[in-house]
């Protein structure tokens, strides 16, 4: 059974979601602006968290991901932007891996 709200979770998935906000506090608190990503804040993220999935190589590229995560266009991401944008790259795993599964069957 999981913990009740307040504890220290003890279920997979709320460890989850705590795990991804921590991340997001902790990349965007390297700066004034404790609550948004800068462009900066977001390149080392990328590079140090998701370095599996991103190539945060070109600056065009972290220049694209900037633009798809800013979904306000202000300039930086805010949690809502990065928690949506991570349910989208879940869904895209979870579709890519889905004829993985079926040849193994």
């Amino acid at each position: 059974m999981c913990s009740k709200a307040g504890e220290k979770p003890t279920c997979m998935g709320a460890a989850s979601v705590l795990y991804l906000v921590k991340i997001f506090k902790d990349y965007a608190s390297k700066d004034q602006d404790k609550d948004h990503l800068s462009k900066a804040e977001l390149k080392d993220l990328l590079k140090n968290e998701f370095s599996g999935l991103v190539d945060d190589s070109k600056p065009e590229d972290i220049n694209k991901i900037m633009a798809a995560l800013d979904h306000d266009m202000d300039g930086q991401v805010d949690i809502q932007e990065y928690m949506v944008t991570l349910c989208g790259l879940g869904i895209a795993i979870f579709e890519a891996g889905k004829g993985q599964c079926a040849k193994k069957k």
